[in-house]
């Protein structure tokens, strides 16, 4: 062992002393805690996890909640090699001297800091839909959308962060605890009581979505980063690995009640967020919506926890109630400010995933492990466990990777011609003559369900006409390009494909992309749906809710209304959005809609 690491370790000042006889967290307190660390958003995204593994993937869940709760062991095992380790970073001093502390540290605080960004973005997404229109006013500057709840929330938050002891934290846990069980427990009456049912059987293995299984699969389970944490605040150390049975137990159970659920309720057409498949007219998803509210605000406490203290253990006066005040006021801030910068939870949970949460929870306990114990563990079973934990740990960060430029569902976006002409760019027909009185489709766009999108996915697959030559004329019909100067629409195509379609190449060939637009174009006819309902393209002004309406109608799903501006400032009817699963060919309601930038009474202009 490296005696420099360890003079080290002795020598640095801890505050956190081993807890003295009735002092320090029990271990219930503790379970809830350690529950509350775990039992996090994944808890919505397991049922699409399972559906795109599976059924034979639980036993993959099963398999991940047993080697991170063994990861969670080695942890335990580190600190007990020497007793002043009270924290992750004092383990990696131990392992590998200074450059160890300062790896682990900047993985592990920046890991947890921007899963309590995440916290907040999630809460901005989803109060703004559920309260679109709501905005206040400070200092004479108006606030609205994702940015008034990402401040409502922080604010919410704050006196949370001001529980230095983690036993009065524990409360706040077992809020978050009961939020999951409720949020379970409102999905299983949907399907059993509000008419949604049990009914579909989904695949018993799809090899094709185990890399996604498991990438969601492991990212419920990273919980590391506040498990030395855990241990240093019970009064009794030696019953954590209880601790982590009891916790690792309970949320597996938690996790595999949901994700069977909400397969048995949805089968292959689970959205990634299993709240987005439920009918949103019953009582109990209006409990299971607002429950997932509640989870974020449970857990951004102990999950900034490690990081304040850290901060605070760094000053001479780390006692100094005000001081602790300040430092968690100031750090509750800087994550507003992360989460206003970077508003899409996307980016954030794909570099969260993949680059840190593994590392922390999976890599960096097994390689800690085998540095501080090389002179006692043999070559045998123990050595090759570990091992195989590594190697497992690499691959599930590059499946994430890989996936990463995955999306959730599919915008088939139509516009209107005449609209696009009757602006200040003017327009151009194509080379084949004016397209027909109709709506013309501008594309078919992959987003995720934060309102973000990938773009540009691959730049090894280019647009190739020799693909999609047997659909020339369906394209020039359909899909004509209103650009100047005049073309045949070839250049349009292109840009869609390189632009939107090579993002979802792995369910769409090029001619599967090109075909599911154009049969979705025969599927939807707006014009007819709108005319039907009395709105005609005559110039006149129509109200956007009777737009609207016309088509939630015709297809049972609320469309998307987006609107430019003529010449004369009048708002008319640009682009309809309609949602479409990862398939390509069923609609779906919009788990978010575009901001159309509508006036209330909006022009169909001729064409």
């Amino acid at each position: 062992m490296d005696t420099h690491s360890e003079e080290a370790v002795e020598s640095q000042k801890h505050p956190s002393q081993p807890q003295e006889p009735g002092k320090g967290t029990t271990f219930l307190r503790t379970c809830f805690n350690g529950l509350n660390a775990l039992s996090g958003v994944g808890m919505l995204s397991i049922p699409y996890a399972l559906s795109q593994g599976g059924w034979l993937s639980l036993i993959i869940l099963f398999l991940v909640a047993i080697l991170c709760c063994y990861t969670g062991l080695l942890l335990r095992r580190c600190m007990d090699a020497k007793p002043l380790i009270k924290t992750f970073p004092d383990i990696g001093e131990l392992a590998f001297g200074g450059k160890g502390r300062a790896m682990i540290s900047t993985f592990m605080y920046l890991e947890l800091f921007l899963v309590a960004v995440e916290f907040l973005i999630l809460e901005g997404d989803n109060l703004n839909k559920l309260f679109p229109n709501t905005s206040f006013h400070i200092a004479g500057q108006k606030i609205g959308g994702k940015r008034s709840f990402v401040l409502l929330t922080a604010l919410i938050i704050l006196p949370t962060t001001w529980l230095r002891s983690l036993g009065l934290l524990a409360y706040v846990s077992a809020g978050g605890v009961l939020a999951s069980l409720l949020l379970v427990a409102s999905v299983f009456w949907a399907g059993a009581v509000d008419g949604v049912g049990f009914h579909e059987k989904g695949m018993l293995l799809n090899w094709r979505g185990i890399p996604t299984a498991i990438s969601l699969f492991t990212f419920c389970y990273c919980g590391h980063a506040v498990f030395p944490t855990l241990c240093n605040s019970m009064k009794d150390r030696s019953q954590f690995p209880k601790v982590l049975l009891v916790c690792f137990v309970l949320s597996t159970i938690s996790y595999g009640s949901m994700a069977v659920l909400g397969y048995l309720m949805y089968g292959e057409n689970l959205m990634s967020q299993v709240t987005l498949n439920l009918p949103t007219r019953n009582f109990s998803s209006k409990i299971a919506i607002y429950t997932t509210l509640i989870n974020p605000i449970t857990k951004y406490a102990i999950v900034v926890s490690p990081i304040a203290t850290a901060i605070e253990d760094t000053f001479p006066f780390q006692n100094s109630r005000l001081f602790s005040f300040v430092i968690r006021t100031v750090l509750v801030i800087s994550t507003v400010f992360v989460a206003l910068a970077i508003p899409f939870f996307g980016y954030v949970m794909a570099f969260t995933g993949a680059f840190l949460s593994i590392t922390v929870s999976i890599l960096f306990p097994c390689f800690c492990y085998l540095k501080i114990k090389k002179n006692s563990i043999s070559l045998g079973l123990e050595l090759m466990l570990i091992m195989a934990i590594i190697v497992m740990g690499f691959l599930v960060a590059v499946m994430v990777l890989c996936i990463g430029q995955d999306f959730d569902f599919f915008y088939f976006v139509q516009q209107w011609p005449g609209s696009y002409c009757d602006t200040k760019q003017s327009c151009c027909y194509p080379t084949t003559g004016k397209p027909a009185t109709d709506f013309g489709i501008h594309g078919l766009w992959p987003n995720y369900n934060d309102g973000s999108y990938p773009s540009d996915c691959d730049p090894n697959s280019p647009y190739n006409q020799s693909k999609i030559s047997d659909l020339i004329s369906r394209l020039q019909k359909s899909w004509p390009t209103l650009a100047c100067p005049s073309g045949t629409g070839s250049s349009f195509w292109s840009h869609e494909w390189v632009k939107h379609g090579t993002c979802s190449e792995s369910i769409l060939t090029q001619h599967g992309y090109f075909k599911s637009t154009l049969d979705l174009k025969d599927k939807l006819n707006l014009l007819q749906i709108l005319q039907s309902a009395g709105i005609e393209p005559d110039g006149g002004f129509y109200s956007l809710n009777s737009i609207t309406t016309a088509i939630k109608q015709a297809i049972g799903y609320t469309p998307g209304i987006e609107c430019n501006v003529d010449e004369s400032g009048n708002s008319q009817l640009y682009q309809i959005y309609i949602c479409v699963d990862k398939s390509g060919s069923k609609i779906i309601q919009c788990p978010v809609l575009p901001s159309g930038r509508c006036a209330s009474q909006i022009e169909f202009p001729s064409f």
